[in-house]
């Protein structure tokens, strides 16, 4: 016997069509409007995708624009940004959660005081910071003042509180440094926390 569809059932199902439409109907107007000649004359909604359509301004944004040179800025950045973020923070969480040193509880309170610290707050000092340092017009001034992250030490340090002491114990028995500790045991069962940071 067939199951009959519940109205919520399209109801939701329309609902989540409309929204599909609005959030894409700005990219479906970008990629559009890229096809579309310069200075053509528009007088309605439609005349945005009518022909005449040209790939000529693709060329012309590939070799005669910073546009690439953008995007490969962009691209060393972010993955440098997250990989170095990534290991200073499991780092630094790590020493927080698992090593019992003067002062530990102290400073997770700080990183969580900075949790609350806006990053607008911070862009005048970092900027004069690095400027004293004269690093400016550099990769280096838009990877260093982000290699820590409040948020990822956070993160880490909770998702490590989970880790029995058994664990680091064992492995200090075996003869385990703690930088082996951390790179091979650590981070293979820190999987989901990475991909959530």
């Amino acid at each position: 016997m067939k199951k009959t569809k519940k109205p919520g059932y399209w109801v939701l199902n329309i609902v989540s069509v409309f929204l599909a439409v609005l959030f894409l109907g700005p990219i479906i107007w970008a990629l559009a409007v890229s096809f579309q000649h310069e200075g053509k004359q528009i007088k309605s909604i439609l005349d945005w995708f009518t022909p005449p359509y040209t790939l000529g301004n693709y060329p012309k944004i590939i070799f005669n624009s910073q546009v690439p040179t953008w995007l490969i800025n962009s691209l060393v950045i972010a993955v440098v940004c997250t990989l170095l973020t990534v290991i200073v923070s499991a780092m630094a969480a790590y020493a927080i959660a698992k090593m019992n040193f003067k002062g530990s509880k102290l400073l997770f309170i700080y990183f969580l005081i900075g949790l609350m610290v806006p990053g607008e707050a911070t862009i005048i000092s970092n900027y004069l910071t690095v400027g004293s340092w004269g690093i400016l017009d550099t990769y280096a001034v838009l990877i260093i003042p982000y290699l820590t992250s409040a948020m990822g030490i956070f993160l880490f340090r909770q998702f490590y509180m989970t880790f029995p002491m058994s664990l680091y114990e064992s492995a200090k028995l075996d003869g385990c440094s703690n930088l082996k500790f951390i790179v091979k045991i650590l981070i293979p069962l820190t999987k989901s926390a990475i991909g959530a940071m």
